[in-house]
């Protein structure tokens, strides 16, 4: 698994779907936005510059056949 990035030392590319950490210490999903430094679109629908740390995705877990995809 990865380890949280500081976004004051980098920010993910636009678009790409990562875990994020409010500063309110709640994880969620989002993916940073073009159009702002710092803006992140939530799985929650909501926008927000308060994000304080990301990591990438980890991998899904592999399904009874020993492939990805696992979670049913």
């Amino acid at each position: 698994m990865s380890e949280w990035i500081s976004v004051k030392e980098r920010l993910p590319a636009i678009g790409l779907r990562v875990l994020v950490c409010h500063r309110r210490r709640q994880m969620e999903v989002g993916e940073r936005v073009a159009g702002g430094f710092g803006w992140f679109r939530l799985s929650s629908g909501a926008y927000s510059r308060e994000v304080t740390h990301w990591m990438d995705m980890p991998e899904p877990p592999e399904n009874d056949r020993g492939k990805k995809g696992g979670c049913q």
